[in-house]
């Protein structure tokens, strides 16, 4: 496809991450190049964890009140990477940052890094 080969020709498959909560379209892009990075994007750990498992992808995305800090060193120790999301106040953004995601999505960027700077 022309976005498998966009991505090859700019070796970009370590920088560029697909996320779905359709595990069916990630294994489309899975199928055209093995290397992207593909996060799946859940409801529940125990679903972001056994569908990432299964399926070979990099990690999950998951609502920050969905996941504890024990299941990210859980996810972690089985290789895969835990984004959180929903990360909106000032205690969420605490409550994320303390779970050591690999990733915080939030729209406060600033209170992010003011939180960061001052743990």
């Amino acid at each position: 496809s022309l976005i498998s080969k966009i991505i090859s020709d700019n070796k970009a498959e370590q920088w560029i991450h697909f996320s779905d909560a359709n595990p069916d379209l990630l294994n489309q892009i899975q199928l055209l190049n093995p290397d992207i990075q593909l996060f799946y994007t859940a409801k529940s750990f125990e679903d972001a964890f056994a569908t990432s498992i299964n399926n070979n992808y990099t990690g999950f995305l998951i609502k920050v009140d969905y996941i504890s800090k024990e299941q990210v060193a859980q996810a972690h120790a089985n290789n895969l990477k835990v984004i959180l999301w929903g990360v909106i106040t000032q205690k969420a953004t605490i409550e994320a940052v303390r779970k050591h995601p690999d990733g915080i999505m939030t729209d406060n960027i600033p209170m992010l890094q003011d939180i960061l700077n001052n743990i």
